[in-house]
């Protein structure tokens, strides 16, 4: 009797069981689907920069502007390498479509009087932990550069150095001049 009963049952559970794992995997696959075709898309951000502007990552994107994010700290020591560079870098772009943003997350320092101490002056945001996290940032110094299409052209790799870094940056903005500059 208990094996009729048995059989009742996995005859009533199994279907079940079969139409519920098609429902949750259905549920599931736009999701995977989703996140393999935006794999290299760029989350839109907008942050307010110590300077009091308000700017958005797609605005910047859509004037046909490259768009290069440090993230960084002032307690790291791989940032206190790369930001002169990067100064350097921004200082150059007269005449190019490529924007540059320092964006300090994970602080407890004092990230203003660093910047000031070492004079640079990079159009920078507080508090951006937020979107580090957006764009998987998960050490420091981050260095994200998205394209005017809106892709992620360029993810910084652990351990590059500054000179690596500074030469792909070029490398997928091209580096050229903006036509218009010229006129």
């Amino acid at each position: 009797m208990t094996h009729s009963i048995l059989k009742r049952l996995g005859i009533f559970f199994l279907p079940l069981g079969l139409c519920l794992n098609l429902v949750v995997n259905a549920a599931e696959t736009p999701q995977v689907l989703t996140d393999i075709q935006s794999e290299n898309m760029a989350p839109n951000w907008m942050i307010s920069t110590v300077s009091g502007k308000e700017l958005s990552l797609y605005s910047e994107l859509e004037q046909g502007n490259s768009v290069v994010m440090v993230f960084w700290a002032s307690w790291c020591r791989h940032c206190r390498e790369l930001l002169p560079a990067i100064n350097t870098l921004n200082q150059e772009i007269e005449g190019r479509k490529i924007k540059i943003f320092a964006l300090n997350i994970w602080e407890d320092g004092e990230p203003l009087r660093y910047l000031n101490n070492k004079k640079i002056e990079l159009e920078t945001a507080l508090k951006c932990d937020n979107v580090a996290k957006r764009f998987g940032i998960k050490g420091t110094p981050g260095v994200i550069v998205v394209g005017p299409d809106k892709k992620i052209v360029y993810r910084r790799q652990a351990g590059q150095k500054v000179n690596e870094v500074i030469a792909k940056i070029k490398d997928v903005t091209h580096w050229a001049p903006d036509p218009a500059a010229k006129k």
